[in-house]
């Protein structure tokens, strides 16, 4: 009976040896995350302006906001998360001798999404995109909720292009318009 015991006890030892953890290969993982690593930014239909809203005791600023959604998408098309910093420019159609140019009237700079902890409470999870609130002048609000014979005057459209610098380089970029 010993004997039995000292084969099995040999086996089980030949065969955990033969199960234990080797470390990766250099670069492996990399290359495994990698390929969850963003190829796309898409600024979502959900963007949107939005003026600001007065309460009875702080009348509305002279502001307005643009709320931007946009998304990150992986080679497989999901929606994933990155570090970086974003560049937002809103452009509107120029007029006069260039009415085919455009003319960038703001800039935003969002380094708040180098942050993982800021970046994670900029990820809206139901909409599965970042939404980041950009603060402009009136102007946006009041182009915006312009009447319907007013739409001749002034820009038929404004347009936000983002750019997103990845830590890590890659740069991703859309455009979106607003009409």
């Amino acid at each position: 009976m010993n004997a039995h015991r000292c084969i099995l006890v040999v086996a089980a030892a030949a065969l955990t040896a033969g199960c234990q953890m080797t470390p990766a290969e250099p670069g492996g993982h990399a290359e495994s995350t990698a390929a969850f690593a963003p190829t796309a930014l898409r600024i979502h239909p959900l963007t949107h302006i939005d003026a600001a809203k007065s309460t009875p005791d702080k009348p509305a600023a002279d502001k307005s906001f643009i709320i931007l959604h946009f998304e990150l998408k992986d080679r497989f098309g999901d929606a994933v998360k990155a570090l970086g910093q974003l560049d937002v420019e809103l452009t509107k159609p120029g007029v006069g001798i260039a009415p085919g140019m455009e003319t960038r009237e703001l800039s935003w700079t969002v380094k708040e999404l180098s942050n993982p902890e800021q970046n994670v409470d900029r990820f809206d999870p139901p909409t599965r995109t970042y939404r980041i609130v950009l603060s402009g002048p009136k102007w946006i609000a009041d182009w915006a909720n312009r009447p319907e014979s007013a739409k001749r005057e002034g820009p038929a459209w404004l347009k936000l292009r983002a750019v997103m610098q990845l830590e890590g380089g890659g740069i991703l970029r859309d455009e979106y318009v607003l009409q």
